[in-house]
C-alpha cells in the first residue's frame, strides 16, 4: 500500500502448511486405497467401500478447509485496504517458482486468486461508494 504497508504470503503460514500436507497424505492414502482395489481386480471404486468413502469426505474436508482460509484472508485484506480509502490500487505480482521456466504456468498459477481479489476490492469500493481506479 502507499503507507508502505506489504501483507504476508497466507501460504505461508503455519495453518496452511499444515493443512496442506494433511491434504497431500489424505491424497496419497485415497490412492493407495483406489490401487489396492484395482490391483485386487474388483469394480472399479464409484461407489467404493466405507473406508475409500471416509477418505473421500477426508479429502474433500481439507480442501474446504483451505478454500476457507484463502477466502477469509482475502476478505480481511480487503477490508483493511477500503479503510485506508485509497484511490489507486496497484498489485504486486509475487514470484512464482515456475515463472522464470515458463511464464505462461507463472500467470496460470496466480490469475484465479488474483482476479477473485480484485473482484471483491471493486465490489467493496463499490457499497462504500469509492471509486477506485485499476
Amino acid at each position: 500500500m502507499s503507507n508502505g504497508q506489504e501483507f504476508k504470503n497466507i501460504n505461508k503460514s503455519s495453518a496452511v502448511k499444515r493443512t496442506e500436507k494433511r491434504l497431500k497424505r489424505a491424497g496419497w492414502a485415497l490412492s493407495r486405497k483406489y490401487g489396492s482395489r484395482k490391483k485386487r481386480g474388483e469394480k472399479p471404486a464409484a461407489k467404493g467401500g466405507s473406508n475409500i468413502r471416509k477418505n473421500v469426505l477426508r479429502v474433500q474436508k481439507y480442501h474446504q478447509r483451505l478454500s476457507r482460509m484463502w477466502e477469509e484472508y482475502r476478505t480481511w485484506v480487503v477490508s483493511v485496504i477500503v479503510k485506508t480509502k485509497p484511490g489507486i490500487y496497484h498489485h504486486r505480482k509475487a514470484a512464482c517458482a515456475r515463472d522464470e521456466k515458463e511464464p505462461v504456468l507463472g500467470e496460470v498459477c496466480f490469475g484465479s486468486e488474483i482476479f477473485g481479489f480484485k473482484v471483491k476490492l471493486l465490489n467493496t469500493c463499490r457499497k462504500m461508494g469509492m471509486e477506485l481506479e485499476k
